[in-house]
């Protein structure tokens, strides 16, 4: 008796608490970015530069490594540049950041293998990630990167470079 109380009871709860809810506790919520700037390479813009959202894998994979985190969104950069896109992940447990991959000013640590790219990091400020598709639809939410130097001799606190073998994605 006591046992089918005790089922009816948390049954009972357990329709009380909406399917949201239910979602939210269980999968975590959708998140959104969107962002935009330019690529500037040899003081010109740069011209067809890959550039890609992700979030970090989570669950203890290196955040600095793409290979381990989920693709949020992908663009090329325009003749004059700049890029303009956004993306959504419905995972919770990671860091998001863009990826500039690029051939700028190639390293010469990059020269000795030909399938080495170099890329940039860019981790996004959490006051830019939004509830599901907030970000995507309001201009407020985006995230203005403004020019990105991708020169080598170029330094920026925010940035942060590598040469890894990389598989460009689109």
């Amino acid at each position: 008796m006591f046992f089918a109380l005790f089922v009816f009871v948390f049954f009972a709860a357990s329709a009380a608490v909406s399917n949201v809810d239910v979602q939210e506790s269980l999968l975590g919520v959708e998140k959104s970015v969107y962002v935009s700037g330019r690529l500037i390479c040899g003081g010109k813009p740069y011209d067809g530069g890959n550039v890609t959202i992700y979030m970090d894998g989570g669950e203890g994979h290196p955040s600095w490594d793409p290979h381990f985190g989920t693709i949020m969104g992908a663009a090329r950069t325009q003749q004059n540049g700049e890029f303009s896109f956004g993306g959504v992940v419905d995972r919770t447990d990671g860091e998001i950041y863009v990826v500039f991959f690029h051939q700028c000013l190639r390293r010469p640590s990059c020269v000795s293998h030909a399938a080495e790219v170099p890329y940039t990091l860019w981790y996004l400020p959490s006051a830019y990630i939004c509830p599901g598709a907030e970000c995507l639809h309001d201009p407020s939410k985006h995230y203005k990167i403004g020019d990105v130097n991708l020169d080598p001799i170029a330094k920026d606190v925010v940035q942060q470079e590598w040469c890894i073998k990389a598989t460009v994605y689109f």
